[in-house]
């Protein structure tokens, strides 16, 4: 919980323990910002090398220390009890800004700390040439207040997640979807697969525990597994009448209908889809 006095419009933060070029990079593509606007530069160390650490001190106003617990949550907030601002910005060490005149721009307006939440796009390439690549907006700003948290082990999300909302017309690169090999890629899902599963464990109710895994067993190709987690959260979907629930229907059905193709079991698909459209639910 931040109850401290707020001294700073703005705190701009990252967890890191990633490596020393891809930290330079953010934290340069931080720094027309620091420049710009009353703000902070703040670095939670989460185990990082020597040399990385050396790199972050350069640029950084505090460096704290965290040791990692397989609870990306945990880690959040306590990144946002250290903030001095009255907003909180933040950005992963592995991707850095290409154009911060928008953001700029944006806390330069005196209504600004008007938005509790907002975010801007990040830039997931799609080859290491950085010729292809897919645009999606990410929740990376909120206000600070004592009832600001952070809530997940993995793909944490912010709350409260209401009010007035700001999306930053900014793109943030980032490569993290980009893998040397397959086995890169399913070792990055295996590491977020128990995670989403004691989430699911706890929070039983919250359809993007499911939504989430379905991405990481898609990831790694399990298809049985895929296709067995939608056929039921499809189902609780369903029941669930709540906004919410109906979006997470579509992503749900899409799961359904991908595992059984990969599966080759094209008959059971035919019949899904038709039933599908009788139903009429998917937004």
């Amino acid at each position: 919980m931040n109850t401290k006095e707020k001294t700073k419009l703005l705190t701009i933060s990252l967890l890191c323990c990633g490596r020393p070029d891809k930290t330079e990079r953010c934290l340069k593509s931080l720094m027309p910002i620091r420049e710009a606007i009353d703000s902070e530069i703040q670095v939670v160390d989460t185990g990082c090398s020597p040399e990385t650490r050396a790199i972050i001190e350069k640029y950084a106003d505090e460096v704290f220390e965290f040791t990692c617990c397989n609870d990306f949550a945990k880690a959040r907030n306590f990144q946002l009890d250290q903030a001095n601002g009255k907003m909180f910005l933040f950005i992963d060490d592995d991707e850095w800004f290409l154009d911060t005149k928008y953001i700029i721009d944006f806390f330069k307006q005196p209504n600004c700390t008007e938005y509790n939440i907002g975010g801007y796009y990040q830039r997931n390439y799609l080859d290491f040439e950085g010729i292809e690549y897919s645009d999606i907006e990410v929740v990376r700003m909120c206000s600070v207040t004592p009832e600001t948290r952070f809530i997940g082990k993995v793909h944490e999300y912010i709350e409260p997640a209401y009010g007035n909302a700001m999306f930053m017309d900014a793109q943030a690169g980032h490569f993290g979807y980009v893998y040397v090999s397959e086995e890169d890629n399913i070792k990055h899902s295996m590491r977020n697969i128990p995670l989403l599963k004691e989430m699911m464990e706890e929070q039983p109710d919250n359809l993007r525990w499911p939504y989430q895994l379905a991405q990481e067993y898609r990831a790694c190709k399990y298809h049985e597994e895929l296709l067995e987690l939608c056929k039921k959260a499809l189902e609780d979907a369903r029941i669930n009448k709540e906004e919410e629930a109906i979006r997470y229907r579509g992503p749900f059905a899409c799961g359904i209908a991908i595992a059984l193709d990969e599966l080759d079991r094209c008959d059971e698909l035919i019949e899904f889809y038709y039933d599908e459209l009788k139903r009429n639910e998917i937004m």
